[in-house]
């Protein structure tokens, strides 16, 4: 039987044939209309239980930043905000 050289150079020759062809399909989309229009943004945070004092800060400064540099939309609810614990 015989045994592939390098998983890493096959995940690596997939993920380059996917980004190829992803590349492909997009030049079709030739104008603005073309593209699809989003009513909302969803910002998520991803972090687990234990966290350090910069996980903390760089989560309080992205809530921050979105609410001076959105503030409108963020009171609208077009722009929401979500801290996800993914323990």
């Amino acid at each position: 039987m015989r045994k592939i050289a390098n998983p890493l150079l096959v995940l690596l020759f997939a993920f380059n044939a996917i980004a190829y062809s992803n590349a492909q399909s997009n030049k079709n989309l030739t104008s603005d209309e073309s593209l699809v229009k989003t009513k909302k943004v969803e910002v998520y945070y991803f972090h687990y239980t234990r966290r350090c004092a910069t996980c903390n800060a760089v989560e309080n400064e992205s809530k921050k930043a979105l609410e001076i540099l959105y503030a409108e939309k963020v009171k609208a609810g077009t722009i929401t905000f979500q801290s996800i614990n993914l323990d």
